[in-house]
């Protein structure tokens, strides 16, 4: 693990806080990167070392770190995740629940929205790896080493889908796109309609050899085909448990159904628990104050990005004329060391203060989900056990933080609405 440090604000020795840190812990010191409060000139030679991939890791003292605002820490955050680099924090960042639900709800509506491709948690950007043309699924294409949507193909992907949920047969579908052909130069059977209507990579997803694919259906779409696919051929039987971020202190092994146990080591039943936590997040759900919340969350998000939307862009324009000011001042002749300082301090400054702007917008598009969707996911929560094992996979991610399974107790961490915290709950019948 290549480690960095990063911290900000006064501190009397930068280095002392996360070396000592690692210090205690027996590892080995690292290279430390600080900067006072208001000024971003480490952290912009710390990222700079990031895209040249010099270290995978950066260790903070805290979530606060990251930035002057929420917004920019959000945007710091993103930035680092994008690049694959794992943000170890000192003091360990407290969580918002009520956030995750609206993030959760707000994919549900379209599952890919403009706040995902410009600023998602989970979207790393397109073009980061390299491609081969034999490993793409129909409906893309190979573009400077990326993938992308092929305009035809898609068309054809989106007729389909869009035929399917119509109430059109597999028959009348083929008729309707009679030049389809598959990447195979094959055209196209009833095996290969239901197989583009059952590949959920079409929603943007990374393939099993590590593709990235841009969204080519909206969630929406997808999930009305899964339901039809259900009806008329049976839902699909799988062996993976569907929840995920499990902490184990000592040995244990998942089994869905075990007899007689071969070994010592306790036995965690899987259905048992996908059916407990199925119970919490119906409960959460079908409780009047999770809408409330929800409500109040989102009113009073929307107003705090509104106000310091005004905020920052009438800093930007203090900055981009005091900027403007000393770029004038050098080329009209003035090449002193102080001038080169003061002209690149405000390039940092204009940087950020463009990226605050950025991450204020795409929060404003995030909470401007409307009610109507948000009370449609949870109605689809307060039913869970009865949806497809994709649909459980994603709303269990919006309600549970984790499960932990230590010393024979099975616990998980319930976000709970109304607080935003996560709420330890403890669940039995879970080892066998």
């Amino acid at each position: 693990m290549r480690l960095a440090g990063y911290l900000r604000g006064a501190r009397e020795d930068p280095c002392a806080i996360i070396n000592g840190f690692l210090k205690v812990r027996g590892m080995e010191p690292v290279q430390v990167f600080s900067d006072p409060m208001g000024e971003f000139r480490s952290l912009r030679s710390l990222q700079n070392a990031v895209k040249h991939e010099l270290y995978d890791a950066v260790i903070l003292p805290s979530y606060d770190d990251l930035g002057d605002d929420r917004y920019s820490r959000l945007e710091n955050e993103l930035f680092f995740r994008r690049n694959g680099v794992r943000l170890i924090f000192i003091k360990r960042p407290a969580g918002d629940g009520r956030r995750g639900i609206i993030i959760a709800a707000k994919r549900f509506s379209s599952f890919v929205t403009e706040w995902d491709q410009s600023f998602g948690l989970s979207m790393p950007e397109y073009g980061n790896a390299q491609y081969a043309g034999s490993n793409i699924p129909f409906g893309y294409t190979v573009k400077d080493g990326a993938a992308v949507v092929e305009p035809n193909e898609a068309a054809c992907v989106e007729a389909i889908f869009e035929g399917y949920i119509a109430g059109k047969s597999i028959k009348e579908i083929l008729a309707s796109i009679p030049d389809a052909v598959s990447k195979r130069g094959k055209r196209f059977s009833n095996m290969t309609v239901k197989t583009v209507l059952k590949n959920p990579h079409y929603l943007g997803m990374r393939t099993k050899k590590g593709i990235l694919l841009p969204p080519a259906v909206k969630y929406g779409t997808w999930l009305k085909a899964k339901a039809r696919l259900e009806r008329e051929y049976g839902r699909e039987q799988t062996l993976k448990p569907y929840f995920g971020r499990v902490y184990l202190k000592t040995p244990m092994r998942f089994a869905r159904y075990v007899k007689s146990p071969s070994n010592k080591e306790p036995v965690v039943y899987s259905d048992a628990l996908e059916k407990a936590l199925e119970s919490l997040i119906a409960a959460i759900a079908k409780d009047d104050g999770t809408l409330a919340a929800a409500r109040v969350h989102i009113e009073t998000e929307l107003a705090e990005a509104e106000k310091a939307y005004h905020e920052a862009v009438k800093e930007n324009n203090r900055i981009l004329s005091e900027f403007r000011s000393a770029l004038d001042r050098i080329t009209e002749g003035d090449r002193s060391e102080k001038a080169q300082d003061e002209l690149e301090r405000l390039t940092d400054l204009k940087a950020f203060s463009a990226m605050r702007i950025r991450r204020i917008l795409s929060e404003k598009e995030l909470y401007s989900i409307g009610i109507d969707k948000l009370c449609e996911f949870l109605d689809r929560a307060k039913i869970i056990s009865e949806l497809s094992v994709e649909d459980r996979a994603f709303i269990t991610e919006a309600f549970v933080d984790s499960v932990r399974i230590r010393d024979g107790r099975v616990t998980a961490k319930i976000l709970d609405p109304a607080s935003g915290r996560s709420v330890p709950k403890e669940l039995e019948g879970i080892i066998g």
